[in-house]
C-alpha cells in the first residue's frame, strides 16, 4: 500500500492582501488561501506601506496571517526588509514552509526570487492582456518571476493564454475563484411580489466595468418597459454613478444604489434579486458572477476574459462588450422569462470554484511539485 504524503507547508505570498489602506484589496487571494489553510499548513505574508512600522500577526480561520507595516523610505528596499522581518515573525512561531505560493507575480514576486523554495504562482492580474502599458524593465522581471515558477496557475483559460503570449512558458493548471457556498445559496420559499430585480455589484470604475454603457441600456430598456428596477452599487463614487445615471436619462424611480457590503450582506441581496447583469470590457473570472450563480441568479453578462468558460446557456445569456442594444434586449428576454421559483444554484459550481474543490486541486498540485517522481496529480 503506497504511503499517504505528509501535508505540505505552505507559505502564501501575496502582492495584494486586504490591509489598513484597503480591506477590499485581493480579497480573492485571502479566500483562497484559507480555503487552502484547511488541506495545508498554511501562513500568509503581505507586506504594506504605513506611517508606522509593525508586524501585525492574526489568525483567518485555519490561516496564520502576517502583515508587516512598514515606512517606505526606499521603495524596494524597505518592501523586501518588511517581507524578511514577517518571515523572522513565522520562524519564530515555528513555521518552516516547504513550498511558496505566490499570489500575483508582481511585486511580491521580486522577493520571491530570492528564496531557496519550490514555487506556484497564483494569476489574476487582467494587465497581461494588454501588457504594454508596463516599462521594458517591468515587463523583463515580470518574466523573470513568473518562469521561476514550478507551476503557473491562472484563474482562467483565457488568461492563460495571454501569460503564454507574454513568455510564461512554465507549466499552466487553471485553478479558479471561490465561493463560499455555505453564504452564498438560493432563497427559500416563494418570491415576494413586487417588480423583478436586477443586481449589479463592481468597483463601479467605468473604464472597466462599463457603469456609463450599463445604465444606458437599462434606460433603453426602462422606455420601453417598467417591471423591474435596477440595483447597482459597490466600492465606487456613488455620486459619480448618479449623474451618468442622469446622463443616461435613468429616472430615480427605475433604480436603486448602494455602497459597499459585507460578504454576508452581498449573500442576502443576491437572495432578494432575480438576476445579475454585468457589462465589463476586460475580465478574467470574476468572483461576483460565481457568487450570483451559487445563489442561483440568472446572469446577462459580456463575454469578455473567462466568463464564457462558466456561463453557459443554463446559467444565462452572454452579449458582445460594448452592444448596448444588445444588451438591453438580452435583458428584455431575461424579463419575459419571469422570476426562476424554486432557484437552483448552478451545478457545475460544485467542480468548479466549491471551497473543496479549489482546496483539494491545490493540495494535488503541491504534492506533485514536492514529489515530481511520483507522477502525482
Amino acid at each position: 500500500m503506497a504511503s499517504v504524503p505528509p501535508k505540505p507547508h505552505i507559505l502564501h505570498l501575496a502582492s495584494w492582501y486586504p490591509g489598513r489602506k484597503d480591506p477590499r484589496l485581493g480579497n480573492f487571494i485571502q479566500r483562497h488561501a484559507e480555503v487552502i489553510a484547511r488541506h495545508c499548513s498554511s501562513a500568509l505574508l503581505y507586506a504594506e506601506p504605513a506611517e508606522a512600522a509593525s508586524v501585525e500577526l492574526k489568525w483567518h480561520g485555519s490561516l496564520r496571517e502576517v502583515r508587516v507595516y512598514y515606512r517606505k523610505k526606499r521603495p524596494w528596499i524597505s518592501y523586501r526588509r518588511a517581507l524578511y522581518r514577517g518571515l523572522q515573525a513565522l520562524r519564530r512561531e515555528g513555521f518552516q514552509p516547504d513550498l511558496l505560493h505566490l499570489h500575483v507575480a508582481f511585486p511580491a514576486g521580486l522577493w520571491a526570487l530570492e528564496q531557496r523554495l519550490p514555487m506556484v504562482i497564483s494569476e489574476h492580474h487582467s494587465g497581461y492582456h494588454t501588457p504594454d502599458q508596463w516599462p521594458t524593465w517591468e515587463r523583463f522581471i515580470r518574466r523573470a518571476i513568473l518562469n521561476k515558477a514550478a507551476f503557473i496557475c491562472p484563474v482562467s483559460d483565457h488568461l492563460g493564454e495571454a501569460l503564454r503570449y507574454f513568455g510564461a512558458a512554465r507549466p499552466q493548471k487553471t485553478i479558479g475563484n471561490v465561493v463560499d457556498d455555505r453564504l452564498f445559496h438560493p432563497p427559500k420559499g416563494s418570491r415576494p411580489a413586487g417588480r423583478m430585480r436586477l443586481m449589479h455589484l463592481s468597483s463601479l470604475a467605468d473604464q472597466w466595468k462599463n457603469i456609463r454603457g450599463l445604465l444606458r441600456a437599462v434606460a433603453q430598456l426602462y422606455q420601453r418597459r417598467r417591471d423591474f428596477e435596477l440595483w447597482l452599487g459597490g466600492d465606487g463614487n456613488l455620486e459619480q454613478v448618479k449623474r451618468w445615471a442622469a446622463e443616461a436619462q435613468l429616472p430615480e424611480e427605475a433604480w436603486r444604489c448602494f455602497g459597499p457590503l459585507k460578504p454576508q450582506e452581498v449573500a442576502a441581496m443576491m437572495r432578494k434579486c432575480d438576476g445579475f447583469v454585468l457589462f465589463s470590457h476586460t475580465e478574467n473570472q470574476p468572483v461576483v458572477l460565481l457568487e450570483a450563480m451559487s445563489t442561483g441568479l440568472p446572469i446577462v453578462s459580456s463575454d469578455v476574459g473567462g466568463i464564457p468558460e462558466f456561463v453557459d446557456e443554463k446559467a444565462g445569456q452572454l452579449v458582445a462588450a460594448g452592444d448596448e442594444a444588445a444588451l438591453a434586449e438580452a435583458l428584455a428576454q431575461w424579463l419575459d422569462k419571469g422570476p426562476v421559483c424554486p432557484r437552483e444554484s448552478h451545478p457545475a459550481l460544485a467542480s468548479l470554484a466549491s471551497e473543496e474543490a479549489v482546496g483539494a486541486s491545490f493540495e494535488r498540485l503541491y504534492q506533485q511539485v514536492l514529489a515530481p517522481e511520483t507522477g502525482a496529480g
